[in-house]
């Protein structure tokens, strides 16, 4: 498995544009959001690029999967 560092993409303006209008007021931003917002990319896939191989199929963003699960333990 490799991995190809890459910086972690926008959200769509679309999404930004749902987002922002489902929380005008008193509501709170999703944990997410607020996690991007807050700390941007957290866990960097150049950090863990040493890790994986240079040939073989692409592996899934470790950073990334990190990040899902704490915020899927955080919401248990």
């Amino acid at each position: 498995m490799s991995v190809e560092p890459l910086p972690w993409p926008e959200p769509s303006a679309e999404i930004a544009a749902a987002i922002a209008s489902l929380c005008k007021g008193k509501r709170e931003k999703p944990l997410a959001v607020q996690v991007r917002d807050r700390l941007g990319e957290l866990f960097p896939d150049a950090e863990f690029a040493g890790a994986f191989g240079r040939r073989g199929r692409p592996g899934w963003s470790p950073g990334r999967l990190a990040l899902v699960a704490v915020l899927q333990r955080v919401g248990t």
